[in-house]
C-alpha cells in the first residue's frame, strides 16, 4: 500500500509542477458579473489551468482501502 501512495503522491507533485497534462479552460466570467460581485480585474485571469495525469483506477481503490 505504501507504494501505491507514493506513485499517487509522485504524479500529484508533477502536476502541481505543470510536468503533467494542463489545460486552460475559459473562466466564463463577464464584466458585468465581476462588477457585479466586486472583482478586480486584477485578481482574475480570463482562463482556468486544469490539470490532470492518468492513474490506474485499482491502483486509486488500493489507496482508499
Amino acid at each position: 500500500m505504501q507504494n501505491h501512495l507514493s506513485g499517487f503522491l509522485y504524479d500529484l507533485r508533477y502536476v502541481y509542477q505543470g510536468k503533467r497534462d494542463v489545460e486552460l479552460v475559459d473562466n466564463r466570467l463577464e464584466e458585468y458579473i465581476k462588477d457585479f460581485n466586486g472583482i478586480k480585474k486584477k485578481d482574475v485571469t480570463d482562463k482556468y489551468a486544469y490539470y490532470s495525469f492518468n492513474y490506474f483506477v485499482p491502483d486509486l481503490i488500493l489507496n482508499m482501502l
